[in-house]
């Protein structure tokens, strides 16, 4: 069913259309059609650029480090992740500490929170143990079913900032090409069908451990497979991993025969930086 509520991929998009091509799409200067909300099976959004006519169509996903992540996130890491984020006495000046928690870390049919306190604990007390090189740990959680909690674990002074960082992710078999495999058997045909002048396939990168490069790669790799891709005229990775304020940072980048095209980049809504060609452009 198409959906009407507010969006975390509308906000990502409107970024986007603020900067695209000298931004001549920003704002009142084009005009933008979000048909998903209306009509099954269509794109994120088309844009119509007021002065000339042009039209263009963008198509939003989320590449999974394995199929079925996104479910497991919500389902249970993702409180696991926030009452760390949360945790300021996990913080130190100038350090970034890194917790990489296996999947389902919160099991079905027991109480979460004994657990999550069990990790604070362990952490508070070992983070000062931790090398900058990624160990994996046993954390001892009497409350968890199996006793421990294999963590991997690192703790990485910073020089050029006195800030205080905690970064959780999740760690195990990393499946990006089934991801993306999925991402184009759902998003190509109806970026494809679109009757607009330019289509970009924009594939967000949310988990730091799922690098740019290697869903460029699959993507070429399956170009064979998926004669739709010769209808895409753009792919923009959309980076939002970050060990700060989650949603805080996005950087939109395009590569061109493997190497960097172009880029933008924003914190908190505010453009922080463009790059056309490997070079940084003046805002």
């Amino acid at each position: 069913m198409p959906s009407v509520k507010p969006r975390r991929e509308d906000q990502l998009i409107e970024l986007f259309l603020s900067v695209y091509e000298n931004r001549s799409w920003a704002g009142e200067l084009s005009k933008r059609d979000p048909v998903e909300r209306v009509a099954d099976n269509a794109v994120e959004i088309v844009a119509t650029q007021l002065a000339t006519g042009r039209t263009l169509a963008i198509e939003h996903t989320v590449i999974e480090p394995f199929i079925g992540e996104k479910k497991d996130f919500h389902q249970n890491f993702q409180e696991f992740q926030r009452q760390l984020h949360a945790d300021e006495s996990l913080k130190e000046p100038g350090v970034a500490l890194y917790v990489d928690a296996p999947v389902n870390v919160l099991p079905k049919g027991v109480r979460w929170q004994p657990i999550i306190d069990d990790v604070q604990a362990w952490l508070m007390a070992e983070k000062s143990t931790f090398g900058i090189k990624k160990k994996i740990r046993a954390c001892p959680s009497p409350n968890h079913p199996d006793g421990t909690i294999a963590l991997q674990v690192r703790r990485q002074p910073l020089e050029r900032t006195t800030e205080g960082f905690v970064i959780v992710h999740r760690y195990g078999e990393i499946r990006v090409a089934g991801s993306v495999r999925k991402a184009l058997e759902k998003k190509l045909p109806k970026l494809a069908a679109t009757n607009v002048g330019c289509r970009i396939l924009m594939l967000d990168r949310d988990q730091g451990f799922v690098y740019a490069e290697a869903i460029l790669e699959e993507i070429e790799r399956l170009r064979p497979e998926f004669p739709d891709l010769r209808h895409v005229h753009e792919v923009w990775i959309c980076d939002t991993a970050t060990f700060g304020t989650p949603g805080a940072w996005v950087e939109f980048t395009r590569q061109e025969n493997g190497q960097h095209a172009e880029s933008f980049a924003f914190d908190h809504g505010k453009l922080e930086s463009i790059g056309r060609n490997g070079m940084p452009v003046p805002l």
